[in-house]
Formats: structure tokens, C-alpha cells, sequence
């Protein structure tokens, strides 16, 4: 009797932890375990984006390095200020990256229960907290077709309509070939690009193609959009 017991509740307990694997998590778990392996720093040269991710890193941290920071920022302010973390460790693997992303809290929650002591160490875990409602963005992607790497500039501003000086434009980097620019824009908010095909301190040069996007004004809800650079 005491055996069936003892069956029956590991049953149940791996049931209950079967449940908390997302598809979306699913499908990340290996990214995730590939960059805890990871211990090594990128070559300088390496491009890692989005602008948030080459941020974070700067240039300095392995993909593990990334991990130990989530665990670390999952403790002392909760899952969600860890999630850009793990996002990171994946800024230069396209694939991967998209892939944690969905998963979200639940890719922090899997890392701290496999490497972090678990779940039960994030802060306000099993806290009820209120949800705030998700801004309206439309999250936009910029790929690059072009066959050859381009050079990004970019410019925010709060009216569609205003025209700007090519020296307010921003370098922002480089685009490799086969690479996205991914970036949310507010709704209220537009966001001005340049592609041009060198490096200048603004956008005062020639560029190839331009886009202006921003969220519609009567858009409420998040949307995701594509943008191809030929």
C-alpha cells in the first residue's frame, strides 16, 4: 500500500510539473541549456541586437554570464526585470532569441529551476500582484535583404508629420546581412529609419531606404510587424 502511495504521488508530481512547460518553453529549453554551456565571450566584432541586449552586454559577457545575471535580478526584483537577461544570452542567435522571447517568464522560471535553486527563490513568486494593461505597441522587425551589411540610423519622435534635420539621426550600428533590427514603438510615438550603406556620425548621408512607423491611432492592441530592407 505504502508503495501505490509513493507511485501515485510522484505521478502526480510530475504531472503538475508537465503542466508548467509551456510550448513556447518547450521549445526554448535547449537555447536556454546551450547558453549556460556557453562560457566564453564573443569576438568584438560579433554583432549583438536588439539595441537592449548589445546594451546589457556590452561586449563583455559570455552567454552563461547572461544566465548568472537573470538568476541574480530574478531574486532581488522578480521575474519580469530578469527576463531582458535571458533574452540577451541568446542576441546572437536569431533563432534562439525569438524563441526564449515567447517564452518569457517562463524561460527565468525554467532557468532558476535548473540552475538557480529554483522557482520559490524569484522575488514575489506566489505573490498576487495586479496586471497592468499591456501598453499598445507595435513591435517592428527589419531584416536585411540587401546582400551586403547595412548601417542603421534612427530618430524618435512624437509627430508623423514633422520633417527633421538628417544631423538629429542616430547611428545606431550595423545590420549583417540576413539579420533583424527588432524594436517596439509606442503608440503616440514614431520611429524614423535610415539605411545607408557606410558609417557616418548621422544620418547626413545617402541612404538607400527609409521608413517611418509608429502605431496607428486607432490601434489597441500589441501588433508585430515585418519590414524587408532590399
Amino acid at each position: 500500500m505504502k508503495t501505490l502511495l509513493t507511485i501515485f504521488c510522484l505521478a502526480i508530481t510530475q504531472f503538475v510539473q508537465a503542466q508548467e512547460y509551456t510550448a513556447a518553453l518547450a521549445a526554448a529549453k535547449m537555447d536556454l541549456d546551450s547558453a549556460w554551456a556557453q562560457t566564453t565571450v564573443p569576438a568584438s566584432d560579433q554583432i549583438c541586437l536588439p539595441e537592449q541586449s548589445h546594451l546589457l552586454r556590452k561586449k563583455q559577457l559570455s552567454n552563461h554570464d547572461c544566465l548568472e545575471v537573470a538568476i541574480k535580478t530574478a531574486r532581488a526584483q522578480g521575474a519580469e526585470a530578469a527576463v531582458p537577461w535571458v533574452v540577451a544570452s541568446q542576441c546572437y542567435n536569431p533563432a534562439g532569441q525569438d524563441r526564449v522571447s515567447k517564452a518569457g517568464v517562463d524561460a527565468v522560471r525554467y532557468v532558476m529551476n535548473t540552475y538557480g535553486g529554483g522557482q520559490a527563490g524569484i522575488r514575489g513568486f506566489n505573490t498576487p500582484q495586479v496586471v497592468a494593461p499591456e501598453p499598445v505597441v507595435t513591435n517592428y522587425s527589419f531584416t536585411n535583404q540587401t546582400g551586403e551589411v547595412t548601417f542603421m540610423y534612427t530618430l524618435d519622435t512624437d509627430s508623423p508629420e514633422a520633417t527633421h534635420d538628417c544631423k538629429d539621426f542616430v547611428y545606431k550600428g550595423t545590420l549583417a546581412v540576413g539579420r533583424s533590427y527588432n524594436t517596439p514603438v509606442a503608440k503616440g510615438k514614431y520611429l524614423l529609419v535610415r539605411f545607408a550603406p557606410k558609417q557616418g556620425k548621422d544620418g547626413c548621408l545617402e541612404a538607400f531606404k527609409e521608413f517611418k512607423v509608429g502605431p496607428k491611432p486607432d490601434q489597441t492592441v500589441v501588433m508585430k510587424e515585418q519590414l524587408f530592407i532590399k
